[in-house]
């Protein structure tokens, strides 16, 4: 594997994204458009289009940072009544790069988003969808 990493300053250029956390392995971001109140990506610092392409202590060490995201996340959003449970999962081909989707789901979102977040209409969510606000940003840095 070579010894190829991405910075905090191209994470940041790559998609506009909004750090809230860095890890040995990782960067947590709060996705820059939030189909769902803080939607985020865990993106992998070794430059790999895939999990497989990582060796033993590579995924090792990207599994147990990408864990400790999710407790992150989790604790944050343990606060508000309305937040139901993390969904996590690999999507997007538009992005070339290991990345793991932090999707949380909500009570208010009802029976009719319950399904996965691909089943609905996505064009239109997406168009909806917003950047997080600065506040919501800032809460996740404290």
């Amino acid at each position: 594997m070579k010894d190829s990493k991405i910075t905090l300053t191209e994470i940041e250029d790559e998609r506009k994204a909004y750090v809230i956390k860095e890890y040995p392995s990782g960067f947590l971001l709060l996705a820059d458009k939030q189909i769902v109140p803080v939607m985020c990506i865990f993106r992998a610092k070794i430059e790999v289009e895939d999990i497989t392409d990582l060796t033993d202590e590579e995924y090792s060490n990207f599994a147990r940072d990408f864990r400790e995201a999710l407790i992150y996340i989790k604790s944050k959003l343990l606060q508000d009544k309305n937040f139901v449970r993390l969904n996590w999962d690999k999507l997007d081909n538009e992005l070339k790069k290991l990345h793991m989707w932090i999707i949380p789901r909500y009570k208010w979102e009802g029976d009719e988003l319950s399904m996965p977040l691909w089943t609905h209409n996505m064009k239109e969510r997406w168009e909806k969808a917003k950047s997080p606000s600065e506040e919501l940003i800032q809460s996740f840095k404290n």
